[in-house]
This record gives C-alpha cells, structure tokens and sequence, in this order.
C-alpha cells in the first residue's frame, strides 16, 4: 500500500516555493477548527485574521478556479492568472462575501465557481461598455465546457491544491517543532519513493525509527488535509472521499 500512497501524492502536487515562503512566514500551530465558517469568524474581526483568510483562499483555490476559467466561454477576457487575480482582488476585499457563503450550505469551491462567473459577466459587460470588445473576438467566443466536466476538473484541481499546500504547512510545522528527521524520513519514503531500509541507511537509524519518525510526520500531513477538507464545506462528496482514499493509503 506504501506504493499507492505515493504514487497518489506524487500524482497530485508539485510543491511551490511561493506557497511555501507565504506559509511560513505565519506558521500556525494551533488545532484548527471544524468547519471554514468557524475558522473565519474566529480571525474575521483582525486585519492580521482577513489577510490569513485571504491567503488560505488564493493557496487553495487559485488553480481550480483558474482551471475553470480556462474552460469558460468567457476565456478569451484575458489570462486565467490576471482574471482569477483580479477576482480574488474584488471579491475578497468585501467583507460580506464570506459571509454569505457560510449562510449558502454548498462548498466553498462551488460558491467561487459562481461568484467568478458573475464576476466573468461583469468583465464582460465592462469591456462591451469600454469598446474593448473587437468585432473578432465577438465573432470567435469559445465553446464552454460542460458543467460536468468543469465541475470534475474543478474538483481535480482542489485535490492536488489541497495536497500541494498542505504538504507544504505539514514541512513548515514539523521545522518549526524542531521534527526535520521526521518530515526527512516522510518526504524520502513518500515523496522519493525509498524505501525504509534505504532510508535508514541515509539517515543512520534503525528501520524501525525510520516508520516511527515517517509517521509523526504523517500524521501533522493529515491533519492538514483534514482541515482543509472541513474548511470547505464540511460536506461530503466525491472529492472528500478521493482525499479519505488517499488519506487511508498513507495510513498502510
């Protein structure tokens, strides 16, 4: 099973280094708690709070938002990353944005899914007013994707995201509890694809140090994820359950 958990972490993230270096330059350590509704009101009052909001949102949703505006009519309004910037810009800016969401029941993907398409048509109106639109570009708007298919992709992309950033705040909590030998023996077995044996020589334990320090490590990773899970919606779907499996692998 060893194998299935990293070639299902593997699959899923290339860690970015602009994450990582926004992440730790605000480590948390505390337990996070059950729902996003909750870990908002619980920082919304704080300019230091909305800015931690706002840079858990752009971490995790940026690239399936972006993914989803590549599949849109509206396409060709300009860059997946200046339309979803400047989405996040206006949206997140609002005080009241997030809290309709939490009154709304659905994932917090999906109510970013229809805030960026009334954003879309916002863009859209205002290019029309400004002239912008060129009689080519009114003659050649794209085919959408279904919503389906968008819907799947979407979901994809959040569970790579997820994935992505939280092994990046798993890494920046084991450095900060002085656990580098742990997340070492995490990253070489899970990551790398070595096994115990290989990389008890590397590191000069025992394999038996080796599962034990592996698993500390593990277990911040998943607590991570679990988060990040429950601060979307606290719903189940399929997308939480494609994280339950990858989560139960990693336990093997």
């Amino acid at each position: 099973m060893a194998t299935v958990s990293r070639t299902r972490i593997l699959s899923a993230v290339t860690v970015s280094a602009s994450v990582g270096s926004r992440w730790r330059s605000r480590v948390q350590n505390d337990a996070f708690p059950t729902t996003m509704a909750t870990w908002i009101d619980d920082r919304i009052a704080s300019e230091t709070g909305r800015a931690e909001i706002k840079h858990h949102i752009m971490d995790v949703y940026r690239d399936p938002l972006m993914i989803y505006y590549r599949g849109t009519r509206d396409r060709w309004l300009g860059s997946a990353e200046e339309i979803v910037g400047g989405f996040f810009a206006d949206r997140l800016s609002r005080p009241a944005f997030l809290e309709r969401w939490g009154s709304s029941g659905i994932p917090l993907r999906r109510w970013l899914m229809n805030a960026l398409c009334f954003y879309l048509k916002e863009v859209r109106k205002a290019r029309k007013r400004d002239a912008r639109m060129t009689s080519m570009e009114a003659a050649n708007i794209p085919e959408a994707s279904s919503p389906d298919v968008a819907a799947r992709e979407v979901d994809q992309a959040f569970v790579r995201s997820v994935v992505r950033v939280c092994l990046v705040r798993a890494e920046v909590e084991c450095q900060s509890e002085d656990l580098e030998l742990h997340w070492s023996a995490f990253s070489l077995h899970y990551l790398d694809g070595l096994s115990h044996e290989e990389i008890a020589l590397r590191l000069g334990v025992t394999q038996e140090r080796v599962a034990v320090l592996s698993r500390v490590a593990r277990h911040r990773f998943r607590r991570h994820v679990r988060a990040a899970v429950a601060r979307d919606a606290g719903v189940k779907s399929e997308v939480d359950a494609r994280l339950d499996e990858l989560l139960e692998a990693i336990e093997q």
